[in-house]
């Protein structure tokens, strides 16, 4: 039965489907698939005997339902979501492009009904936003046992509470690949429960009602300690992800991941990235030297001297993490290019600037957390162009120190 947020599996699903081959609604739901990153219905039609599978509306794929045929020669999806999620299910499932990796069950508690909050996805930000579900499930359902599904590198993002946690020991890239021994294990351990239960886990929460120190255990940068506190600025960087100077470079690196070339000139792409960093930290520190800065990412090329403190790292570590974590909540002002993993360094910093790409407009949001309504929101969130000059992200940046000086104001006429 499909709930406001659950969809129960057992014992007595109820579904609708439409044939993806003649769109009718007398579909025979025989059974499930827990794929990997999303959960199928198992039908067939008897009007045109096709065999298919029906994406459950679950996280993106309630934004984005996916149906396609066994055989791969019918399908029907949103093109917006062709490239990065429907091609690639279709495409794992009907050429059979499986992984099978260690699944590790641990269990605290146990209730008489279950809820499978099935986070895998093969981006960081999609699989905390999923993760940000637990804390509505933990309390608006305390009498069933939450049951975390996730990719092992990051459990040490979940909240205290849950009864379950299943690690999938598998790399992001890998997850776009049909885990051909979930379904079975899925199927096992649900038969413990008298009722299971998958939730729907919206990918797009009110973050205002996320408490992160649940999720980080780190308590984010206080507005009141703004002038206390030593200016701090941080640099989220990654190697695959760039500022650029101008749209002639975006345009070569675009055409070099079309052709798979991008790694061959990733030290020469690093260096004019980190160029533009240096030339923004210089212009800020020409204003004042009391401001200290911090680098962190994935990647090491290049180096930025006695500029700034650079915790970049070529491999990743729950320790580093929490290092990053401590950082960004010292942070004034966190600045990272859209899909640098902005959505930590944004929820525990005071502020943030992100440089947004022109193609990533319609994705504005998606990677950062808004902490503030009304006047702090518009003083402390900036989204920019691309192409930014160094000068003038300075300037962004330079305003936004002189916040606290606002926020007394602003405090004492409240």
């Amino acid at each position: 039965m499909v709930k406001t947020d659950l969809i129960e599996i057992m014992p007595k699903p109820e579904v609708s489907v439409r044939c993806v081959n003649c769109q009718s609604q007398a579909v025979d739901v025989h059974g499930y698939l827990f794929e990997g990153i999303h959960v199928l219905w198992d039908c067939i039609c008897p009007n045109c005997n096709t065999i298919f599978y029906q994406t459950l509306p679950i996280s993106h794929d309630a934004l984005f339902p996916i149906a396609f045929s066994k055989d791969g020669l019918k399908s029907n999806y949103n093109k917006r979501a062709e490239v990065w999620l429907a091609k690639p299910l279709i495409h794992a499932v009907t050429r059979n492009i499986i992984i099978r990796p260690a699944i590790e069950i641990k269990q605290f508690k146990e209730f008489g009904e279950a809820i499978l909050l099935n986070c895998l996805d093969d981006c960081f930000g999609h699989v905390y936003a999923k993760l940000w579900n637990a804390q509505r499930l933990l309390e608006k359902y305390p009498e069933k046992s939450v049951i975390v599904l996730i990719p092992r590198k990051m459990q040490w993002l979940i909240p205290e509470g849950v009864a379950e946690v299943w690690l999938v020991d598998v790399r992001f890239k890998e997850m776009e690949k049909y885990i051909a021994n979930l379904d079975d294990l899925v199927k096992k351990e649900m038969a413990r429960f008298s009722h299971f239960y998958v939730a729907v886990a919206p990918v797009f929460l009110d973050t205002d009602k996320v408490d992160d120190y649940k999720f980080l255990k780190v308590e984010k940068f206080e507005l009141k300690q703004f002038n206390d506190l030593k200016p701090q600025v941080t640099f989220v960087l990654r190697e695959d992800r760039f500022w650029h100077a101008n749209r002639m470079e975006e345009f070569l690196n675009r055409v070099l991941i079309k052709f798979k070339w991008q790694r061959y000139f990733r030290r020469l792409l690093v260096w004019r990235q980190n160029k533009l960093v240096k030339q923004a930290i210089r212009r800020i520190k020409a204003s004042s030297y009391e401001i200290s800065f911090v680098i962190t990412g994935l990647g090491s090329n290049g180096s930025f001297g006695r500029l700034a403190k650079d915790r970049r790292v070529d491999n990743i570590s729950v320790a580093i993490e929490r290092e990053w974590c401590e950082i960004y909540a010292k942070s004034h002002i966190v600045v990272g290019v859209h899909g640098s993993n902005m959505l930590i360094p944004t929820s525990l910093a005071a502020g943030f600037i992100e440089i947004l790409p022109e193609y990533k407009i319609s994705h504005m949001g998606e990677d950062t957390v808004m902490r503030y309504s009304g006047r702090y929101a518009m003083l402390l969130g900036r989204h920019v162009d691309a192409f930014i000059h160094p000068a003038l992200l300075a300037q962004h940046v330079l305003h936004m120190l002189n916040f606290g000086e606002l926020y007394e104001e602003i405090e004492s006429n409240s």
